[in-house]
């Protein structure tokens, strides 16, 4: 199993996945024009299938869009292959999940490969997977 990855390394492969949704979300939330929203709200709903079809790359081949930017992957903790589309998904919706649930439990999730010793988050650990560096 190559080395795990290091949490900046996961912080801004998920960045560069999830980071122009989630600015088009916040933008179509905050503002008061009806065309702006409908153009963020667009821009949000692009994001939403592009996060999706990245999870589900993710999940066959080890490499988001993210994850191949910075040089690391997703693998099976068992034997370091990849996860499949299913847990690749499960991760993405696991991930919502816990944002949705409260902001305290998704920035925990965010947070816990700092002090996990496998490096994962919570949802790592539900799909049996870790991030390792493919370099």
């Amino acid at each position: 199993m190559p080395p795990l990855a290091d949490w900046g390394q996961r912080a801004g492969a998920f960045a560069l996945d999830n980071g122009p949704t989630i600015v088009a979300g916040w933008i179509a939330g905050a503002t008061r024009s009806v065309t702006l929203d409908v153009i963020f709200g667009l821009l949000s709903f692009l994001g939403l299938i592009w996060a999706v079809v990245n999870a589900v790359r993710a999940g066959r081949s080890g490499q988001s869009y993210g994850k191949r930017v910075l040089g690391i992957r997703l693998a099976r903790l068992a034997d370091g292959q990849p996860v499949g589309a299913g847990f690749g998904f499960l991760r993405l919706f696991l991930n919502w999940l816990f944002w949705v649930a409260c902001i305290l439990p998704g920035v925990l999730n965010l947070l816990w490969p700092l002090w996990d010793g496998k490096r994962q988050t919570w949802s790592d650990k539900i799909a049996r997977s870790v991030v390792v560096r493919t370099q």
